[in-house]
């Protein structure tokens, strides 16, 4: 195989690699919203109480901030569908207490009633809530890939020069 074959695969591959790369990293019904300098990954789930999520949601970036769950209730909106009352979007849930009928949960949420984020206390052993979960994006530094793509292309090269035998 000569130069330019060489450069038709590794471009063919490369071309593959970005879009399965793309692929998964697109999540469905996933909104990305970026706060403190990190971007997120927000997806919601469905049907199970706050009760039976405590952990997961008491390790959301905005759990114990208000002011952080009103940053994501805002900025998700109702991209990621509605609550059981159709008029708001996911909860952000973020702060848990024990009400006069037990434990409970303050969470904020996307009205569309009033086109703002509002929040209200419910019931933490209710089912078929829709809850907001964040995963970090991690940050790839693209220079130190880039060099990692073109070292291993340079090493191409030079293997195949060294095997193409002397005229």
């Amino acid at each position: 195989m000569n130069i330019k074959g060489l450069s038709k695969v590794v471009a063919k591959t490369t071309m593959a690699l970005a879009i399965g790369f793309a692929a998964m990293t697109s999540a469905a019904h996933a909104v990305v919203v970026s706060y403190g300098g990190s971007d997120y990954e927000v997806t919601s789930f469905t049907g199970s109480s706050y009760t039976d999520n405590q952990t997961l949601l008491e390790s959301q970036v905005w759990f114990g901030e208000i002011a952080i769950a009103n940053h994501f209730a805002s900025a998700v909106n109702t991209q990621l569908g509605f609550n059981a009352i159709s008029v708001y979007g996911p909860y952000f849930a973020y702060q848990s207490f024990v009400g006069p009928n037990g434990p409970a949960f303050n969470q904020r949420s996307w009205d569309i009633r009033i086109s703002d984020v509002n929040g209200e206390s419910q019931s933490a052993s209710n089912t078929g809530w829709v809850f907001a979960t964040a995963t970090v994006i991690p940050s790839v530094p693209l220079p130190a890939g880039g060099a990692l793509l073109l070292t291993g292309l340079v090493g191409m090269v030079a293997l195949r020069r060294r095997k193409k035998p002397a005229a």
